[in-house]
Order: C-alpha cells, then structure tokens, then sequence
C-alpha cells in the first residue's frame, strides 16, 4: 500500500510520468474504487451532505467523462495504447489530492456570513484543485508527448466537460440569493355572495 501510495505522490510531485502507472486490471479496479470512495467521502462530509444521491453519483459520473476525455484525446493522437496507465494516473493522483482535501471539506459549510476561516479553507480547497489541474496537465503532457501548458490546457478542457456534463445532468442545488426574499402578498378576497 506505502509503494502504491509513494507512486502517486511522485506523480503529484511531477517526478515521474504515467508511463511508470501498473496497469494490470486488479489494480485499476482498485484505484478506480478508491478514487470514487474517496470522491464520495468528500463529497458526504463536505458541500453535498444534504444530497447523499449526488454525493455518490457525481464522482462516478467524473471518472465516466475523465475516461472517455482521456480516450479521445489519445486516440486523436493515435496512442490508445497508453489510455489504461494515463487514465489510472488520473484517478489516483485525483484520489490523493481528494484525500488530502477531507479535512477542508469537512470543515466548509454553506453560509451567509463566511468568515476568515471560510474565506483561508476555500482558498485552499482552490489552491488543491489548480494543484491537480497542474497534475493532470503533466500526465497529459508525458502521455500525449506535448508540452507541459499544452498538457495543462488538455487538463483545463478535460475538467470543464466534466464539470459542465456532471451538473447537466444532476444541477446544484438552487439557492436563493443572500438578500431575495420571499415577497409577501396578502391578498384580500371579496366574500362570494
């Protein structure tokens, strides 16, 4: 478990590349269950406690389109070879960074009044996900033989299709604005005769 771990966090430290990810089907099973376990996890203790049905789903859904973003861009460059070990990359490093993001999601809740905590964990939680954009742009850089921006570009793309695929098909939760409310009518009815 210590080796499997020192792997992705070398890839998070932009040591190595995907090409060093085992690819062998029990342990893409495995990472793959991790990353959504962990995903789930987050999203209970953290923004999507109140919807449990989304807290599960929206993790699968992400691994789904980072999957299928991951074929495609592979396979326009003709190196679906390397689709198992980058998508495994992927999804641990994402598991990693998840992991190390618990605490932060335990922590932030939904407010009117946010305070300097709130405000120092959500820069945080932000400065994780740039972290894993970086990430996901090297392995996407190594993988495709591109340039590390160009690597971060495809990352940048890969993410906003799933977020955008991801809350089409289960939005977030309405909120009202901070100072809407509910206007009050009273309305007076004239006693029927």
């Amino acid at each position: 478990m210590n080796a499997v771990l020192q792997l992705f966090w070398q890839l998070c430290l932009f040591r190595i590349g995907p090409d060093r990810v085992p690819t062998f089907g029990t342990f893409v099973l495995v990472v793959a269950f991790a990353n959504i376990a962990i995903s789930v996890l987050a999203g209970v203790v953290g923004p999507l406690a109140e919807r449990p049905g989304a807290a599960i789903a929206l993790p699968v859904l992400h691994a789904a389109v980072i999957g299928a973003s991951t074929w495609l861009v592979l396979l326009a460059k003709g190196l679906q070879q390397r689709f198992t070990a980058t998508f495994v990359a992927l999804l641990g490093t994402d598991a990693l960074i998840t992991c190390l993001s618990l605490p932060l999601s335990a922590f932030l809740r939904p407010s009117d009044a946010p305070d300097l905590l709130d405000v120092f964990a959500s820069l945080l939680q932000l400065g994780l996900f740039f972290w894993w954009i970086a990430v996901a742009g090297h392995v996407f850089a190594r993988a495709l033989e591109i340039a590390r921006g160009q690597g971060v570009a495809v990352a940048s793309f890969v993410m906003l299709t799933s977020l955008m695929f991801n809350y089409s098909i289960i939005p977030p939760p309405i909120e009202p604005a901070p100072f809407d409310h509910p206007q009050q009518h009273t309305e007076q009815t004239e006693p029927s005769t």
